[in-house]
């Protein structure tokens, strides 16, 4: 196998499946967009509902599907690397989605949570402009309307075996009017 700059449709096909992963990744999980820096995000609220994360666990599926058809003996050796990464990583979020751990680590302190994800971004938005400020009102009054399915969600698992704390329902609620409260003040600054 030997590393060539050669644009070859196999690598074309690999580099377009990577871009549909993180597309795919980043709207299922747009606070963790945000911790990366990438703000095209910050206006996505995320829809934290089973349907959702069946669906991009799903999309996951299509892409690691996608890539194992691809032939790896046409690679570059740096795309067979990439190649073996993507791989690996449409495994893991399609895991993630199916299990939907976010919904299974309500505490808020965890990174698989969305909700300790929210907390952590929401503060961390761009606001350098009327679109930044935009961005960021419309994601913290999605934190709040994130609410009532984690709600939900949180109340079915105990007929499903699970037995989330408490504090599932009543923290993101708390933390989610005190991000309004913080977004709401920083715009009027």
């Amino acid at each position: 196998m030997e590393d060539q700059t050669a644009t070859t449709p196999a690598s074309e096909a690999l580099r377009d499946l990577g871009e549909r992963y993180f597309q795919t990744q980043h709207t299922y999980d747009p606070y963790n967009a945000t911790l990366l820096g990438l703000h095209e995000f910050d206006q996505l609220a995320g829809d934290p509902s089973r349907e959702a994360s069946e669906a991009a666990a799903d999309e996951f599926v299509r892409i690691a599907a996608d890539v194992a058809a691809i032939d790896t003996a046409t690679l570059s050796e740096t795309d067979s690397v990439d190649h073996g990464v993507l791989t690996v990583l449409t495994r893991a979020a399609e895991r993630d989605a199916r299990d939907s751990l976010w919904a299974a680590n309500a505490s808020a302190k965890s990174y698989v949570s969305r909700q300790g994800l929210i907390f952590q971004t929401v503060p961390a938005m761009t606001m350098t402009d009327a679109n930044g400020a935009d961005a960021t009102w419309t994601a913290s009054l999605a934190s709040v309307k994130a609410c009532a399915p984690w709600g939900t969600d949180t109340l079915s698992r105990p007929g499903k075996g699970e037995h989330p704390p408490r504090s599932a329902l009543t923290t993101p609620l708390a933390n989610s009017m005190a991000i309004l409260r913080s977004s709401w003040s920083r715009m009027l600054c």
